[in-house]
């Protein structure tokens, strides 16, 4: 049957449905509003039941229930300038692609939208080159992409960002699926206006793999959260227009493409630069990188905090043109350095476990403390045995990262009666072997067996 029992009502304010001859629609009551050709009309009878619901002001939710075939090159679905449309449910096939930008649902300048437990199927047979997507948002606040499946794109699963005079804002990506083995940038944006902000993208898993491109690309999107997604592929910030400012990428897993394509997190500046943000708790195959473009666009004030990169590239953690960089907690390791600093300037690195780095031009005020694997400070106790004659002791190794005895301070501070007594004393390194350092008191210590005792400190200075 293709009506409802009388005076039923459903629980939303549309459903379209189709069978092996008809598609069709029909409203909460049981009513056909829409119908066509099965296969041929599927995408202009969901097109025209959504702006039914919106145009009578039914609001609430579309649900679509069955496969629909697309030909977006013919006709994709549109929410434009529209308020409060639920889509809910369906699968969409699409069948060959256009030289647009949507390949399926293009939301635009519109507010209130959801779109949920929809999955696209393009099969791999969009066009390897252009800029189509599963899903355009453009223009819009509002609006929740959840509990999708976005399968098999060659360009784009999701497009979301602003172009010139509009305003984006409020876009909620979260629980989806997306999987192809030839997608360029899964989830990309477009920015080629200011008014783009507010965007969260939380627990989806991105698989992709056999063509260079990210799991997901952002750009320039102040108040940005991407936290808890699963990628092969990159999360990568960047672009020419905005302000990539106050965003937080947390807890995300992001592993190697199928064929070892690179991963990483990284943030680069646009004109305007990138600043006040937080890249904290992910696990990367690849490496995460900081980067300014220049001086003038430099990156600042960015916290990388409790990460974990595991070595298939060059470095592990990468900041080059950037000021007020903190590095802190993190384990990092690449295949050359592990760190690497170029022209960065008054940052903190803290706490982290790594062994090599790369400190580049232009590279100053950099403080480095209480690093595992990377030692620049280091203490210990000495006892010595007096003779009342020698005044000058070695301690040992300092086990520092650097030998230089300009970069370095030593400090003795005498524990013993018979120390305190010879004292004032100082440590210094060795000038025949800068491996190590050595005390001298300004007079003799008494005899006696270890009778002189100390404990010292030594740290690298700039």
């Amino acid at each position: 049957t293709k009506s409802w029992t009388t005076g039923w009502r459903a629980p939303y304010s549309a459903i379209v449905c189709k069978d092996d001859s008809t598609v069709w629609a029909e409203d909460s009551s049981g009513k056909t509003i829409a119908s066509g050709e099965a296969g041929v009309d599927d995408a202009s009878v969901i097109q025209r039941t959504i702006d039914k619901v919106y145009n009578e002001g039914w609001g609430g939710k579309v649900v679509l229930k069955g496969t629909f075939d697309i030909y977006p090159a013919t006709k994709y679905i549109t929410i434009r300038n529209m308020n409060s449309i639920h889509l809910y449910g369906g699968k969409l096939i699409i069948h060959d692609y256009p030289d647009s930008w949507v390949y399926g649902i293009f939301v635009e300048n519109s507010s209130n939208i959801v779109i949920e437990k929809l999955s696209m199927d393009a099969n791999e047979v969009t066009a390897e080159s252009g800029l189509g997507a599963g899903i355009v948002i453009r223009g819009s606040t509002n609006v929740i992409v959840k509990y999708c499946e976005l399968l098999n794109f060659r360009q784009f699963a999701m497009v979301i960002g602003s172009d010139a005079g509009q305003t984006t804002t409020n876009i909620n990506i979260l629980y989806n699926y997306i999987t192809s083995k030839n997608i360029r940038d899964a989830i990309g944006s477009l920015s080629r206006g200011v008014e783009f902000s507010n965007v969260k993208i939380i627990g989806n898993t991105i698989i992709k793999s056999g063509k260079p491109g990210a799991a997901m690309t952002i750009i320039g999107c102040p108040n940005l959260l991407i936290a808890n997604n699963y990628c092969k592929g990159s999360i990568i910030l960047g672009g020419e227009e905005g302000i990539n400012e106050q965003f937080t990428i947390s807890n995300n897993i992001v592993r190697r493409t199928v064929d070892g394509t690179s991963t990483e997190i990284g943030v680069t500046s646009s004109s305007n630069g990138a600043r006040d943000g937080i890249i904290i708790d992910n696990q990367v195959d690849g490496q995460i990188y900081v980067w300014g473009y220049d001086d003038n666009t430099r990156a600042s004030d960015i916290w990388i905090v409790g990460n974990k990169t595991y070595g298939y590239e060059v470095y592990g953690i990468y900041s080059k043109y950037s000021d007020r960089i903190y590095i802190m907690l993190n384990e990092m390791k690449g295949t050359q350095y592990d760190l690497i600093l170029n022209n960065v300037k008054n940052s903190y690195v803290f706490f982290n476990k790594f062994t090599t780095v790369s400190l580049g031009y232009g590279t100053t005020n950099i403080t480095f403390k209480h690093n595992i694997g990377y030692t620049t400070e280091n203490s210990g106790a000495a006892a010595f045995s007096g003779d009342g004659t020698t005044t000058d002791f070695e301690i040992g190794a300092h086990g520092l990262v650097i030998t230089d005895p300009s970069k370095i301070a030593v400090k003795v501070t005498p524990v013993s009666q018979d120390a305190i007594d010879a004292s004032p004393c100082v440590g210094y390194v060795d000038p025949a072997d800068n491996t190590k350092i050595r005390v001298k008191f300004s007079s003799a210590p008494a005899s006696g067996s270890e009778n002189v005792k100390i404990v010292w400190y030594a740290e690298v200075i700039s």
